[in-house]
């Protein structure tokens, strides 16, 4: 393959839904001219870009639900916001079929967490700071409805998995619990309050929970998608 080919074949598997071919840039003597180079360098700034985009996306969208969450005035550990999802609500991949709980986890500061669901239809997922999967909760999860305490590890925990836990390691300290409560017969009102019934609390608490803050956003607006 000669030079300007393999030049050319190389910037076509870079570009961003365009095919580079050679007859694009200039070459003396098989090697690029100073404006070809400067065009090279443009597009390798402008791919990195948008490679550094699609790869960090999911890391920043959860730090738009995160800073969404606290905004709303929840505090990490403390509190988490419920709500009947509708057109104030701007939230990933939200609907109206079912109430919302998020809260932020902050295992550094708490270590292991406790997520204590009494039975009932739950439908909950913990995610890592980089969006990525850590526990079902819920009926998807290990108690598959019938309730249970989930155990949320740390990354760097070293210690014993008390007996009667569903554990749960995750490769990050944020990490965010996203919850739902299916509404029978339709009954919202009903389903929130059975998001309220979930027990967050830090192992160490475990002998006395303290209380944990559950905000209706309900009636109120929230957007959990952008960084500001």
């Amino acid at each position: 393959m000669s030079t300007k080919l393999l030049f050319a074949f190389s910037l076509g598997m870079l570009s961003w839904g365009s095919v580079c071919t050679a007859e694009e840039y200039e070459f003396s003597n098989g090697y690029p001219t100073p404006e070809t180079a400067r065009r090279v360098q443009d597009e390798q700034d402008y791919q990195r870009a948008v490679q550094a985009y699609r790869f960090f996306y999911p890391t920043v969208s959860m730090e738009g639900t995160f800073q969404g969450t606290r905004d709303a005035g929840a505090e990490d550990n403390k509190g988490a916001t419920i709500l009947a999802g509708g057109p104030r609500h701007v939230l990933f991949t939200g609907n109206s079929d079912t109430p919302y709980m998020g809260a932020v986890l902050n295992l550094k500061q708490s270590g292991p967490m406790v997520i204590e669901l009494p039975a009932g239809s739950y439908l909950g997922v913990i995610n890592d700071h980089h969006f990525r999967y850590v526990h079902d909760v819920g009926i998807p999860g290990p108690d598959a409805g019938k309730g249970g305490k989930h155990l949320v590890l740390p990354p760097d925990y070293k210690g014993e998995v008390p007996a009667g836990y569903y554990p749960a390691r995750s490769n990050t300290n944020l990490v965010y619990l996203a919850a739902r409560a299916l509404p029978a017969s339709g009954d919202m009102i009903g389903a929130l309050d059975a998001q309220r019934q979930v027990k967050i609390y830090s192992l160490s608490q475990a002998a006395s929970p303290p209380g944990f803050t559950f905000l209706d956003m309900t009636d109120k607006g929230i957007d959990v998608t952008l960084l500001r």
